[in-house]
C-alpha cells in the first residue's frame, strides 16, 4: 500500500478512508482482506488515478484486496467508478 513515500497515516488521511481499513488492506490481517468500492475508489483517487489504472501499476500483487474487489465488477460498474473517480479528481482539481 506505500507508493513512493507515502505511508498508512498519510494516505488515511489524504484519501479519507480509515488508518484501520488501510492498515487491514496493507498487513493482510485477514485472509482475502478487502474493502468496499468506496474506498477502493478513494484510494485510487488519492493517487490520482483512475481504479483501472491504480490496479494496473503493478504495484499490488496477485490477489490483493484491489485486486480482488475490481475482479467483482461488472464492466457497467467498471465505467461507473471510472466515472466518479474523475469527479473526484476534478473536484481536487486535478485529471
Amino acid at each position: 500500500m506505500e507508493r513512493g513515500n507515502v505511508g498508512p497515516s498519510e494516505l488515511a488521511k489524504g484519501s479519507g478512508v480509515s488508518l484501520d481499513v488501510i492498515k487491514k488492506l496493507r498487513l493482510g490481517e485477514r485472509p482475502n482482506s478487502s474493502t468496499t468500492p468506496e474506498n477502493a475508489l478513494k484510494i485510487a483517487a488519492y493517487f490520482g488515478l483512475t481504479l483501472e489504472a491504480f490496479m494496473k501499476t503493478g504495484e499490488t500483487e496477485p490477489g490483493s484486496a484491489l485486486a480482488d474487489l475490481a475482479q467483482l465488477l461488472t464492466p457497467q460498474e467498471e465505467k461507473l467508478l471510472a466515472a466518479q473517480i474523475r469527479g473526484l479528481l476534478a473536484a481536487r482539481g486535478q485529471q
